[in-house]
């Protein structure tokens, strides 16, 4: 069994996924994809994490074979140099990187919800400039030729039913041309 807060790689993979470290919260099983790496007492497993989250591309690159499908193992991965501070140091690097990450997940969320509303406005603003005015019940165009028809000459003063926009019919009263 792989006990909580061990860091684990991804070992296979073609697209994103070779590479790949996690760290696990819960006591759990895995497959000959994954290899788990159990830390001592001096080395952080969010250090580590990070560390090997800020490597993705080598380690990628150490996997990437000679052109076939590629794939990390454990040789590998135990070849792979680790910078290990005094554990001060990796506890306020931890802390640094935490708070960062916690800041980009914060601005990620709110980039996506102020982008959601924009394309929302966008949209909403783009089909009232592309229906030329129509409703749902008739286009001002039809609507003119409607009040046109119903237009009645009274002497100097015009007086004519008017459709507004919900579509109710209401007289209007106004000069002559």
């Amino acid at each position: 069994m792989v006990p909580p807060n061990t860091v684990v790689i991804a070992l296979a993979g073609q697209g994103k996924t070779r590479g790949t470290v996690a760290i696990t919260r819960i006591e759990l099983c895995t497959n000959q994809s994954l290899c788990a790496i159990v830390t001592d007492s001096t080395v952080l497993s969010e250090y580590l994490l990070h560390f090997l989250r800020s490597q993705y591309q080598k380690i990628r690159e150490v996997s990437s074979g000679d052109g076939t499908r590629g794939g990390l193992n454990l040789k590998m991965i135990n070849s792979y140099k680790v910078p290990v501070p005094p554990l001060p140091i990796q506890q306020e690097i931890v802390r640094i990187l935490d708070n960062f990450t916690e800041l980009t997940a914060e601005l990620t969320a709110e980039l996506t919800a102020e982008l959601t509303a924009r394309r929302r406005q966008y949209e909403y603003y783009r089909d009232k400039l592309l229906s030329f005015g129509r409703t749902d019940r008739q286009t001002d165009r039809q609507t003119d030729r409607q009040t046109d028809r119903q237009t009645v000459k009274m002497g100097k003063l015009r007086r004519r039913n008017v459709f507004d926009r919900r579509g109710s019919l209401r007289n209007f009263e106004g000069s002559a041309v």
